[in-house]
């Protein structure tokens, strides 16, 4: 699985399936995104995006689209459930156990 060093992947979005034995060969296409330094002066609201340093995430050290969604499905199932999955970040799980 190929996924960004800081963010959590999400194991449901990703994947093939190769049976024991096999072999099989994955074509990667890598994107990058780059903003021009005078985006950052438009407001969030109007720009629909946000730099990692506008907003702090809870359990994620660094802010990222990914991490934001991944963020919002844990507090969403804390709440209602008691629970998280088991591919999230430890400190989650901390906070779950120490409430």
């Amino acid at each position: 699985m190929l996924h960004s060093p800081v963010e959590t992947p999400k194991i449901s979005s990703f994947g093939s399936l190769v049976s024991p034995g096999r072999e099989t060969s994955v074509e990667i296409h890598p994107t990058v995104g780059m903003a021009t330094p005078t985006l950052a002066e438009i407001e969030k609201e109007k720009r629909q995006c946000v730099y990692s340093a506008e907003k702090q995430l809870r359990f994620y050290k660094t802010y990222t689209q990914r991490n934001c969604i991944l963020e919002c499905e844990a507090n969403f199932t804390l709440t209602f459930c008691q629970c998280v999955m088991y591919y999230m970040p430890s400190t989650i799980l901390l906070n779950l156990l120490f409430r």
